[in-house]
C-alpha cells in the first residue's frame, strides 16, 4: 500500500472551498470535498495550501510519534504544554491539536484513561477539544493516567511509522476489499481496527444509513454482519461484511429482531405487528421497513456478502438456509426459533 502524505496538485486553490470543521471534537482544517464524509478519525490529513499546491499531513504517523512521549509523561506523573509537545513533533503548536483528536478517539474507543488530559495551554487545562474527561474532576482524571500501566499497551499507530495513514488504508479496504487480511495483521490495536473499519463503511455507502439513508454522522456506526467474535480476522476489517446503520438499528441487527435478504431486503421479525402494539415511529422504523431494498454501496463489489448474510442467520436464529421476500408469504417465511421482543421494546 503506498503511504500518502505528498503534496498534490491543485489547479486553482481559489476554487476549491476549505471550511474550519470539527475533527474529533478538535478543529480541522480541511476541505469541503466528499472524501472528508468519512467521519471522525478518517480525514485525519490537515491540508494547507503552499503556492499552488496541498500538502497533506498524516497525523497518524505524528500520533505514533507523540505516543511514546506522552507515555513517558504519565509515568513522570507530569503535564505537558501544546508547545513543548508541538517541538518535540517538530510542528507548531496550533497544528497539536490535529494529532490529540487521534489520540483522543483512540482512547475513547479503547475505554482507556484520557490520554490527552496531559497537554495543557497557559491556564493548565487541556483546550477546549478535550471530551475525553470532566474536567471539574481534572485532578482525578490525571491520577487515572499516571496510575494507568501504559507500558502493558503497544504503540498502536505503529503501522503509521512507515508512512500508512487511516485514509490509505480506508481507501485500500473501498478499493479492494480482499486487502482485508493484510491490513488486519498489520493493524495490531482493536480499537484502531474499529475505527478503520466504520470509516471505511462510511465511504462505501456515501455516509448514509443502509436502512433509513439517515446521514446524520454522530448517528452511524459500523455494524458487522457476521458479528466480530465469531468473524474470521478476514471477515473483521471486510466491508463486505459490514453495514452502516443508526444506533437504533444497529442494535436490533444485532439482537436478531432485524435481519437481511441474501438479494439485500430488509426482514423484520414481525412484519404484521402481532408480538406487540406500535407507535407509529416505532412502526415506521420497523415493520414498514419490511420487504424493501436496502441502501447498498454503488460498487456492487463492496455490497454486503451472501455468505456473510446467511452466516448471520444461523447465529441469530433465523430459520431457512436463505432467506427471499416474498409478498404473498411474508409473515409464514419468516419464523424464528426464539425471541424476547420486550428486549428492546416494553410491552404495552
Amino acid at each position: 500500500m503506498a503511504p500518502i502524505g505528498l503534496p498534490f496538485l491543485v489547479p486553482d486553490p481559489k476554487k476549491t472551498e476549505a471550511t474550519v470543521k470539527p475533527y474529533n471534537n478538535y478543529m480541522q482544517y480541511a476541505p469541503s470535498a466528499p472524501d472528508t464524509a468519512f467521519g471522525r478519525a478518517a480525514d485525519e490529513n490537515a491540508l494547507y495550501f503552499k503556492g499552488d499546491i496541498v500538502v497533506s499531513v498524516n497525523q497518524v504517523e505524528r500520533a505514533y510519534r507523540a505516543w511514546p512521549i506522552l507515555i513517558k509523561r504519565a509515568e513522570n506523573r507530569s503535564t505537558i504544554t501544546y508547545g513543548e509537545l508541538g517541538q518535540a513533533l517538530g510542528v507548531y503548536h496550533r497544528a497539536v491539536r490535529y494529532v490529540l483528536g487521534v489520540l483522543q478517539d483512540y482512547c475513547l474507543e479503547e475505554r482507556l484513561p484520557p490520554l490527552t488530559i496531559l497537554i495543557v495551554n497557559a491556564s493548565g487545562r487541556p483546550g477546549t477539544g478535550f471530551i475525553a474527561f470532566d474536567l471539574e474532576n481534572f485532578e482525578e482524571g490525571l491520577d487515572k493516567v499516571y496510575d494507568f500501566d501504559w507500558r502493558s499497551l503497544d504503540n498502536p499507530f505503529s503501522f503509521a511509522e512507515s508512512g500508512d495513514s487511516y485514509e490509505s488504508i480506508v481507501t485500500s479496504l473501498t478499493h479492494d476489499p480482499s486487502s482485508a487480511p493484510d491490513i488486519y495483521t498489520r493493524v495490531k490495536s482493536r480499537g484502531i481496527k474499529q475505527i478503520i473499519f466504520r470509516n471505511a463503511l462510511l465511504k462505501a455507502y456515501s455516509s448514509r444509513c443502509a436502512f433509513t439513508n439517515i446521514a446524520v454522522l454522530e448517528t452511524l456506526e459500523a455494524c458487522h454482519i457476521v458479528p466480530w467474535s465469531q468473524a474470521s480476522p478476514a471477515e473483521r476489517l471486510d466491508v463486505r461484511n459490514g453495514l452502516l446503520l443508526n444506533s437504533f438499528h444497529h442494535k436490533l441487527f444485532d439482537r436478531g429482531y432485524i435481519t437481511l435478504t441474501t438479494d439485500h431486503r430488509i426482514i423484520y421479525y414481525d412484519p404484521n405487528g402481532e408480538e406487540r402494539s406500535y407507535s407509529d415511529i416505532e412502526r415506521s422504523l420497523t415493520i414498514e421497513l419490511h420487504g424493501k431494498c436496502m441502501l447498498v454501496p454503488h460498487r456492487a463489489a463492496l455490497r454486503p456478502d451472501a455468505d456473510c448474510i446467511t452466516k448471520h442467520h444461523e447465529i441469530a436464529g433465523w430459520e431457512g438456509n436463505s432467506l427471499k421476500y416474498n409478498q404473498a408469504i411474508k409473515s409464514a417465511s419468516f419464523g424464528r426459533r426464539t425471541l424476547v421482543p420486550r428486549a428492546v421494546f416494553g410491552r404495552r
